[in-house]
C-alpha cells in the first residue's frame, strides 16, 4: 500500500497583494529619488553636498566663513532670502577669496574729475542691487576694460568656474566688513557698484580698518595715491 501523502502548500491570498504593493511603493521611491537627483544637479544649488551653518542669520546649510560654490568665502547669509535681478530670490553671498587687482587699485570707470560718466541705473545701495548695478555700468562704459572698470574687474573674475560675479552694492560690502575676519581683510579701501547719486561723479567706497569702517563718495576717477581695490561677489 502506497502510504505516501501529497504535501500541498497553502498560500497566503494577501501575499501577494502585499509583494505587488511593496513593489509599487519601492518603484515610486526610486522615481522620487532620481528626479531629485536630476533637480539638485540642473542648478546652482547650495543645499547639494553642503554642511549644516549658523549661516550668521538664522539656520543655514552654508555658514559665514565657509567655503562656498563658487570657491569664495561666505560672507552673508539670510533666511527670508533677497532678490536679485536675474537670479530671483537669493539667500547667500559670497565673496572672492582675493583682490581682483593684485598689485594697484582701479578706478570706478574711466574720464576725469570733469568728464566724469553718469550710469543710469547705478544707484542702488540695498542688499540684492549689486548685481543690477554692476550690469548697468558695464553696459553704459562699453570701451572700459578690467584695468580702468572696477566693475569690469569683478566681471571678469571666474573663480569656481563661475560666470556671475559681480561689483557688491553699498550694503553689501558692508556686510563684507562685518564679515572681515572671515574674508582677512583688515585695511584698504573697496568700490561698492553704488553711484552716489544719479548725475554725480562719485561712488561709495568702504575703507576697512580695525578700529571701525567708514563708508564714503569717492571720485570715480580716484587719482594715483588713494588706490582703491576690487572684491567680487556673487549670489546664490
Amino acid at each position: 500500500m502506497n502510504t505516501k501523502k501529497k504535501i500541498r502548500c497553502k498560500t497566503n491570498p494577501n501575499l501577494k497583494v502585499r509583494n505587488r504593493r511593496f513593489a509599487v511603493l519601492h518603484a515610486a521611491l526610486c522615481a522620487a529619488a532620481i528626479v531629485m537627483s536630476i533637480l539638485l544637479t540642473a542648478c546652482d544649488n547650495p543645499w547639494l553636498g553642503a554642511k549644516p551653518g549658523s549661516g550668521g542669520g538664522g539656520a543655514g546649510v552654508y555658514a559665514v566663513g565657509e567655503t562656498s560654490p563658487g570657491g569664495g568665502i561666505i560672507f552673508y547669509y539670510s533666511e527670508a532670502g533677497f532678490t536679485v535681478t536675474g537670479l530671483g530670490t537669493c539667500h547667500y553671498l559670497e565673496a572672492a577669496p582675493a583682490n581682483q587687482n593684485q598689485l594697484i587699485g582701479v578706478t570706478w570707470s574711466s574720464g576725469s574729475f570733469n568728464n566724469f560718466v553718469d550710469v543710469t541705473g547705478a544707484a542702488g545701495t540695498a542688499i540684492g542691487t549689486g548685481k543690477a548695478n554692476t550690469a548697468a555700468i558695464v553696459a553704459a562704459l562699453p570701451d572700459d576694460t578690467a584695468a580702468n572698470n572696477a566693475a569690469k574687474a569683478a566681471v571678469a573674475y571666474t573663480g569656481g568656474g563661475k560666470s556671475d560675479w559681480f561689483l557688491p552694492s553699498k550694503d553689501e560690502l558692508n556686510a563684507m566688513y562685518e564679515a572681515k575676519t572671515h574674508l582677512g581683510i583688515s585695511s584698504g579701501g573697496f568700490w561698492s557698484s553704488s553711484q552716489q547719486s544719479d548725475n554725480s561723479g562719485g561712488a561709495w567706497v568702504l575703507y576697512f580698518a580695525n578700529d571701525g569702517g567708514y563708508q564714503l563718495p569717492t571720485i570715480k576717477h580716484i587719482y594715483t595715491g588713494m588706490d582703491v581695490d576690487v572684491r567680487a561677489v556673487r549670489a546664490f
